[in-house]
Protein backbone atom coordinates (compact mmCIF):
# COMPACT_ATOMS: atom_id res chain seq x y z
CA UNK A 1 0.00 0.00 0.00
CA UNK A 2 2.87 2.39 0.81
CA UNK A 3 4.38 1.76 -2.63
CA UNK A 4 1.07 2.52 -4.34
CA UNK A 5 0.63 5.74 -2.34
CA UNK A 6 4.13 6.86 -3.31
CA UNK A 7 3.33 6.11 -6.95
CA UNK A 8 0.09 8.09 -6.67
CA UNK A 9 2.03 11.01 -5.20
CA UNK A 10 4.60 10.86 -8.00
CA UNK A 11 1.95 10.64 -10.74
CA UNK A 12 0.10 13.58 -9.19
CA UNK A 13 3.25 15.74 -9.14
CA UNK A 14 4.01 14.89 -12.77
CA UNK A 15 0.45 15.74 -13.76
CA UNK A 16 0.46 19.10 -11.98
CA UNK A 17 3.76 20.07 -13.62
CA UNK A 18 2.32 19.66 -17.10
CA UNK A 19 0.51 22.82 -18.23
CA UNK A 20 -0.93 20.94 -21.19
CA UNK A 21 -2.39 18.33 -18.82
CA UNK A 22 -3.97 20.96 -16.60
CA UNK A 23 -5.53 22.76 -19.55
CA UNK A 24 -6.91 19.64 -21.22
CA UNK A 25 -8.37 18.01 -18.16
CA UNK A 26 -9.37 20.92 -15.91
CA UNK A 27 -9.32 24.29 -17.70
CA UNK A 28 -10.91 23.20 -21.00
CA UNK A 29 -14.09 21.69 -19.41
CA UNK A 30 -14.45 24.89 -17.35
CA UNK A 31 -14.22 26.98 -20.52
CA UNK A 32 -16.81 24.72 -22.17
CA UNK A 33 -19.36 25.06 -19.35
CA UNK A 34 -18.89 28.83 -19.32
CA UNK A 35 -19.34 29.16 -23.09
CA UNK A 36 -22.27 26.75 -23.38
CA UNK A 37 -23.89 28.18 -20.27
CA UNK A 38 -23.66 31.74 -21.59
CA UNK A 39 -24.97 30.81 -25.04
CA UNK A 40 -27.73 28.35 -24.16
CA UNK A 41 -28.75 29.37 -20.63
CA UNK A 42 -32.24 30.47 -21.71
CA UNK A 43 -32.96 27.51 -24.02
CA UNK A 44 -34.75 24.23 -23.32
CA UNK A 45 -33.51 20.90 -24.67
CA UNK A 46 -35.34 17.57 -24.39
CA UNK A 47 -37.83 19.06 -21.95
CA UNK A 48 -35.19 20.49 -19.60
CA UNK A 49 -33.10 23.67 -19.39
CA UNK A 50 -30.20 23.36 -21.83
CA UNK A 51 -27.62 23.84 -19.06
CA UNK A 52 -29.09 20.84 -17.19
CA UNK A 53 -28.66 18.74 -20.33
CA UNK A 54 -25.15 20.01 -21.06
CA UNK A 55 -23.62 19.77 -17.58
CA UNK A 56 -23.49 15.92 -17.42
CA UNK A 57 -22.25 15.84 -21.02
CA UNK A 58 -19.33 18.13 -20.22
CA UNK A 59 -18.50 15.95 -17.19
CA UNK A 60 -18.36 12.92 -19.51
CA UNK A 61 -16.20 14.85 -21.98
CA UNK A 62 -13.80 15.76 -19.15
CA UNK A 63 -13.75 12.14 -17.97
CA UNK A 64 -12.87 10.84 -21.45
CA UNK A 65 -10.18 13.47 -21.85
CA UNK A 66 -8.51 12.63 -18.53
CA UNK A 67 -8.83 8.85 -18.61
CA UNK A 68 -8.35 8.13 -22.30
CA UNK A 69 -7.06 11.02 -24.42
CA UNK A 70 -4.55 12.52 -21.98
CA UNK A 71 -3.50 9.13 -20.67
CA UNK A 72 -2.79 7.68 -24.13
CA UNK A 73 -0.43 10.56 -24.89
CA UNK A 74 1.25 10.33 -21.45
CA UNK A 75 1.86 6.59 -21.60
CA UNK A 76 3.11 6.66 -25.19
CA UNK A 77 5.47 9.54 -24.39
CA UNK A 78 6.88 7.78 -21.34
CA UNK A 79 7.25 4.53 -23.26
CA UNK A 80 9.07 6.40 -26.05
CA UNK A 81 11.53 7.84 -23.53
CA UNK A 82 12.22 4.40 -22.06
CA UNK A 83 10.83 5.34 -18.65
CA UNK A 84 8.86 2.10 -18.29
CA UNK A 85 11.87 0.06 -19.34
CA UNK A 86 13.89 1.67 -16.55
CA UNK A 87 11.06 1.18 -14.08
CA UNK A 88 11.02 -2.53 -14.90
CA UNK A 89 14.51 -2.75 -13.35
CA UNK A 90 13.27 -1.37 -10.03
CA UNK A 91 11.29 -3.15 -7.27
CA UNK A 92 8.19 -1.19 -8.38
CA UNK A 93 5.60 -3.68 -9.67
CA UNK A 94 3.47 -3.21 -12.77
CA UNK A 95 0.39 -3.48 -10.58
CA UNK A 96 1.53 -0.49 -8.50
CA UNK A 97 2.11 1.56 -11.66
CA UNK A 98 -1.32 0.66 -13.06
CA UNK A 99 -3.18 1.24 -9.79
CA UNK A 100 -1.38 4.54 -9.27
CA UNK A 101 -2.41 5.67 -12.74
CA UNK A 102 -6.06 4.70 -12.18
CA UNK A 103 -6.20 6.48 -8.80
CA UNK A 104 -4.71 9.71 -10.18
CA UNK A 105 -7.08 9.67 -13.18
CA UNK A 106 -10.01 9.16 -10.82
CA UNK A 107 -8.95 12.09 -8.64
CA UNK A 108 -8.70 14.27 -11.77
CA UNK A 109 -12.21 13.22 -12.81
CA UNK A 110 -13.59 14.07 -9.36
CA UNK A 111 -11.91 17.49 -9.38
CA UNK A 112 -13.14 18.23 -12.88
CA UNK A 113 -16.71 17.12 -12.08
CA UNK A 114 -16.73 19.27 -8.94
CA UNK A 115 -15.61 22.34 -10.93
CA UNK A 116 -18.21 21.78 -13.66
CA UNK A 117 -21.06 21.22 -11.20
CA UNK A 118 -20.03 24.23 -9.10
CA UNK A 119 -20.02 26.51 -12.15
CA UNK A 120 -23.19 25.02 -13.62
CA UNK A 121 -25.19 25.41 -10.42
CA UNK A 122 -23.56 28.56 -9.07
CA UNK A 123 -23.33 30.64 -12.26
CA UNK A 124 -26.11 29.27 -14.48
CA UNK A 125 -28.56 27.88 -11.90
CA UNK A 126 -28.33 24.33 -13.24
CA UNK A 127 -30.19 21.69 -11.26
CA UNK A 128 -28.10 19.27 -9.20
CA UNK A 129 -30.02 16.63 -7.34
CA UNK A 130 -30.29 12.89 -6.96
CA UNK A 131 -28.35 10.41 -4.88
CA UNK A 132 -24.74 11.56 -4.52
CA UNK A 133 -23.40 8.03 -3.93
CA UNK A 134 -25.23 6.73 -7.01
CA UNK A 135 -23.74 9.58 -9.03
CA UNK A 136 -20.29 8.76 -7.66
CA UNK A 137 -20.75 5.05 -8.42
CA UNK A 138 -21.71 5.69 -12.05
CA UNK A 139 -18.82 8.15 -12.41
CA UNK A 140 -16.48 5.49 -11.02
CA UNK A 141 -17.68 2.93 -13.56
CA UNK A 142 -17.17 5.50 -16.32
CA UNK A 143 -13.59 6.09 -15.13
CA UNK A 144 -12.89 2.36 -15.02
CA UNK A 145 -14.21 2.00 -18.59
CA UNK A 146 -11.99 4.64 -20.16
CA UNK A 147 -8.68 4.08 -18.33
CA UNK A 148 -8.14 0.55 -19.73
CA UNK A 149 -9.49 1.73 -23.10
CA UNK A 150 -6.66 4.26 -23.10
CA UNK A 151 -4.16 1.48 -22.41
CA UNK A 152 -5.58 -0.50 -25.35
CA UNK A 153 -5.15 2.47 -27.69
CA UNK A 154 -1.48 2.76 -26.75
CA UNK A 155 -0.92 -0.69 -28.27
CA UNK A 156 -1.90 0.71 -31.68
CA UNK A 157 0.61 3.59 -31.78
CA UNK A 158 4.38 3.96 -31.75
CA UNK A 159 4.94 7.65 -31.01
CA UNK A 160 3.31 10.61 -29.31
CA UNK A 161 2.12 12.27 -32.53
CA UNK A 162 0.22 9.19 -33.68
CA UNK A 163 -1.10 8.73 -30.12
CA UNK A 164 -2.62 12.21 -30.19
CA UNK A 165 -4.21 11.61 -33.59
CA UNK A 166 -5.66 8.23 -32.65
CA UNK A 167 -7.02 9.38 -29.30
CA UNK A 168 -8.75 12.33 -30.94
CA UNK A 169 -10.16 10.04 -33.64
CA UNK A 170 -11.75 7.93 -30.90
CA UNK A 171 -12.69 10.79 -28.55
CA UNK A 172 -14.73 12.92 -30.93
CA UNK A 173 -17.05 10.21 -32.33
CA UNK A 174 -17.71 8.92 -28.82
CA UNK A 175 -18.37 12.44 -27.61
CA UNK A 176 -20.67 13.60 -30.40
CA UNK A 177 -22.44 10.27 -31.07
CA UNK A 178 -22.71 9.54 -27.35
CA UNK A 179 -25.08 12.37 -26.51
CA UNK A 180 -22.69 14.74 -24.75
CA UNK A 181 -24.02 17.85 -26.46
CA UNK A 182 -27.29 16.80 -28.11
CA UNK A 183 -29.78 13.98 -27.84
CA UNK A 184 -29.13 10.87 -29.89
CA UNK A 185 -32.80 10.96 -30.97
CA UNK A 186 -31.70 13.72 -33.35
CA UNK A 187 -29.25 11.33 -35.05
CA UNK A 188 -30.09 9.66 -38.40
CA UNK A 189 -31.66 6.22 -38.00
CA UNK A 190 -28.63 4.42 -39.44
CA UNK A 191 -26.47 5.86 -36.62
CA UNK A 192 -28.82 4.87 -33.80
CA UNK A 193 -27.39 1.34 -33.31
CA UNK A 194 -23.86 2.77 -33.17
CA UNK A 195 -24.94 5.39 -30.62
CA UNK A 196 -26.60 2.75 -28.45
CA UNK A 197 -23.46 0.62 -28.50
CA UNK A 198 -21.21 3.39 -27.17
CA UNK A 199 -20.46 3.60 -23.43
CA UNK A 200 -20.73 7.39 -23.55
CA UNK A 201 -24.41 7.18 -24.54
CA UNK A 202 -25.28 5.22 -21.42
CA UNK A 203 -22.92 7.14 -19.14
CA UNK A 204 -24.48 10.41 -20.27
CA UNK A 205 -28.01 9.06 -19.87
CA UNK A 206 -27.33 7.70 -16.37
CA UNK A 207 -25.68 10.89 -15.12
CA UNK A 208 -28.52 13.06 -16.52
CA UNK A 209 -31.15 10.88 -14.91
CA UNK A 210 -29.39 11.12 -11.55
CA UNK A 211 -28.41 14.79 -11.63
CA UNK A 212 -31.49 16.26 -13.29
CA UNK A 213 -34.32 13.81 -12.63
CA UNK A 214 -33.26 12.58 -9.16
CA UNK A 215 -33.37 9.01 -10.48
CA UNK A 216 -32.78 5.99 -8.25
CA UNK A 217 -30.76 2.87 -9.02
CA UNK A 218 -33.89 1.05 -10.20
CA UNK A 219 -34.32 3.74 -12.87
CA UNK A 220 -30.72 3.81 -14.14
CA UNK A 221 -29.56 0.20 -13.81
CA UNK A 222 -30.50 -0.58 -17.43
CA UNK A 223 -27.79 1.87 -18.58
CA UNK A 224 -25.07 -0.12 -16.83
CA UNK A 225 -24.80 -3.41 -18.83
CA UNK A 226 -23.29 -1.76 -21.92
CA UNK A 227 -20.82 0.18 -19.76
CA UNK A 228 -19.85 -2.94 -17.81
CA UNK A 229 -19.44 -4.83 -21.08
CA UNK A 230 -16.99 -2.18 -22.31
CA UNK A 231 -15.22 -2.30 -18.94
CA UNK A 232 -14.76 -6.07 -19.13
CA UNK A 233 -13.71 -6.06 -22.77
CA UNK A 234 -11.25 -3.17 -22.53
CA UNK A 235 -9.74 -4.55 -19.31
CA UNK A 236 -9.10 -7.96 -20.87
CA UNK A 237 -7.56 -6.39 -23.98
CA UNK A 238 -5.44 -3.99 -21.90
CA UNK A 239 -3.97 -6.83 -19.84
CA UNK A 240 -3.42 -9.05 -22.89
CA UNK A 241 -2.07 -6.51 -25.38
CA UNK A 242 -0.37 -3.74 -23.41
CA UNK A 243 3.42 -3.54 -23.69
CA UNK A 244 5.73 -1.44 -21.55
CA UNK A 245 8.35 -1.11 -24.29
Amino acid sequence: MTTIMKQVGLETKLFLRGKHNLFQTLAFPVIMILIFGAVFSKQTWSGMPAINYLMPGIIVMALMTACMNNNVIKITNEREKGIYRRLSLTPLSRQAILIGDVVVRYLIVLASAALIISLGTGVFNAHFGGNFFLFLSVLTIGTLVFVPLGFVLTTLVKNTNSAMSLSMAVLFPMMFLGGCFWTIDAMPSFLQPICQALPTTHLNAALRMILVQNASFSQVWHELPVMLGWLAGSSVLAVKLFKWE
